[in-house]
């Protein structure tokens, strides 16, 4: 009798509560191979969502990029408006106006740097003329310093050279470099331009040469008087 009762124990179905249905719980979980595929991907997923949320930047400052003209001296001046311009022949001196300064490239006759930042529209041998609106970059604050620094360090005062490497080239590089939406209007080369070709830029480099040797004499010279 009591084996029978054991047998009875062990066959009889478990009680269900009334109104509640039985559900197999482990039917709804991934396979565990099935698991290890998901969650590389979603964590994955996770931080490219993380990584584009840091990536925009939020109310990021634009600044705006000036270029800066000028007549070699008044007497230029008037042959820029009279004649020159139209003729493509004008002679300028640029300077790039950002972040509050006006940054300009000119020849030394040492390896140090040839930047020069002054006052905007404010040369003390140059006349001014125009200032000419170059957009805003796109870079930060940070980064335009960055750019600037770079500009010092390939600038050497003395790889000046008034046809291939002046103020109006460096003005172009540093526009460019600064990614703004305009570029340079083509006329501000006029004079460097019409001296860059094969016939005339052997006198231009001769020139110059013999006025850097001129110029490195005077103070020597001088002295001798003193």
């Amino acid at each position: 009798m009591q084996q029978s009762i054991a047998q009875s124990k062990k066959s009889a179905p478990a009680a269900e509560t009334p109104g509640i249905q039985k559900k197999d719980v482990s039917a709804g979980l991934p396979d565990p191979v099935q698991l290890n595929a998901i969650l590389p991907d979603a964590m994955q997923s996770a931080a490219t969502e993380e990584e584009e949320i840091e990536a925009v930047p939020v109310n990021q400052e634009r600044h705006e990029v000036w270029l800066n003209v000028y007549d070699i001296d008044e007497f230029v001046g008037r042959l820029n408006t009279s004649c020159l311009l139209d003729a493509n022949l004008g002679a300028f001196h640029c300077g790039v106006q950002l972040l509050g300064d006006e940054l300009f490239f000119a020849w030394g006759e040492t390896d140090s740097t040839g930047i020069i930042r002054t006052e905007p529209r404010s040369h003390s041998v140059h006349v001014y003329r125009e200032s000419i609106s170059m957009g805003e970059s796109p870079l930060s604050e940070r980064e335009i310093r960055a750019v600037i620094s770079h500009c010092v360090g390939a600038w050497p005062a003395n790889s000046y050279h008034p046809i291939t490497r002046n103020c109006v080239t460096f003005a172009e590089e540093l526009i460019q470099r600064l990614q703004v939406p305009e570029p340079c209007p083509p006329w501000i080369r006029g004079a460097a331009d019409a001296g860059n070709v094969p016939c005339l830029l052997p006198v231009a480099d001769c020139s110059w040469s013999w006025v850097k040797w001129w110029c490195s004499t005077e103070p020597a010279s001088e002295q001798q008087q003193a």
